[in-house]
């Protein structure tokens, strides 16, 4: 055996080179579709939780459209009847009953048993925004959703 043998091996073993280079490459590539894979079932899991987030944002948002659009019905609805109550004692003309402050209800469109999808919860919530800052828009985007 020279020198150079000796260093780089004999001939038999660089077989086992390449044997245990197959290996390692079998080993890489079935690590490799094991990432893929678990990349793949992150990416869904992480839409998933996005989807729900934007779902649950939008649900809180509805809500507080609900809340706003009350807040302001009551307000205008208080500030006409202090009117209404001013000028009827301006006049001392007893204030009828009638005229004692009630609870708001705001009427929102559904079909009973479906869930709304968020599309329409979307809709809902631009009517609802349109409605609480008194714009003209509100009657066209409450006949439009209630159309679609």
């Amino acid at each position: 055996m020279n020198f150079a043998e000796g260093l780089h091996g004999t001939e038999g073993s660089s077989d086992l080179k390449d044997d245990e280079s197959n290996t390692c490459d079998t080993g890489f590539d079935a690590n490799a579709k094991e990432v893929e894979i678990m990349s793949t079932l992150l990416l869904d899991q992480l839409n998933e939780r996005d989807e729900l987030v934007n779902s649950i944002q939008l649900k809180n948002r509805f809500i507080s459209f609900v809340h706003r659009v009350e807040e302001v019905s009551k307000s205008s609805r208080e500030g006409r009847i202090n009117t209404i109550r001013g000028i009827l004692k301006s006049l001392h003309v007893p204030v009828p009953a009638t005229l004692s402050p009630h609870p708001s209800t705001l009427v929102i469109p559904y079909i009973p048993g479906a869930i709304p999808t968020d599309e329409q919860l979307e809709a809902l919530c631009r009517c609802l925004e349109a409605m609480a800052s008194n714009s003209r828009l509100a009657p066209t985007l409450l006949a439009k959703y209630i159309c679609s």
